[in-house]
């Protein structure tokens, strides 16, 4: 379906030729173009991180403008990940600590070394996402 997004089309047949037996469905995208390029940001809350200033802010926002929304969230995070240069660069790990010990080690994705990001599409339940993101603090 996102490869029918990108490229405009509101129909067309997904063939799977990877399977045993070759596979086929019929995909309908029921938003044009037009209408998921037709957004609001409302980034009133947002402000410049180290590793994530202004200039990575409107790189995003030009890419998600330009590719309108409803794609897979894969393909934003692996955008911004490119843009961030790569995953060698971003990839990282934090220490989870219980009692003032390490007690594992959780994967991460890094815009610096003090300064984690997620990729969310949810335009609902917001109030669960900001209290996952403040238990990093």
């Amino acid at each position: 379906m996102n490869y029918l997004l990108l490229i405009g089309l509101l129909y067309g047949k997904l063939v799977n030729l990877r399977a045993e037996r070759i596979t086929h469905e019929f995909v309908i995208v029921f938003q044009t173009y037009k209408e998921r390029t037709s957004f609001k940001i409302d980034d009133g809350n947002w402000r410049p991180l180290p590793g994530f200033g202004k200039d990575e802010r409107n790189l995003m926002v030009d890419a998600i403008s330009d590719w309108g929304t409803g794609l897979d969230q894969g393909l934003y995070k692996d955008a911004l990940v490119h843009f961030l240069g790569g995953s060698k660069r971003v990839n990282g790990k934090t220490d989870v600590i219980l009692d003032n010990e390490v007690i594992a080690q959780h994967a991460i994705r890094l815009c610096n070394p003090t300064t984690a990001f997620k990729v969310t599409t949810h335009a609902t339940q917001l109030e669960q996402f900001h209290q996952y993101a403040h238990s990093f603090s």
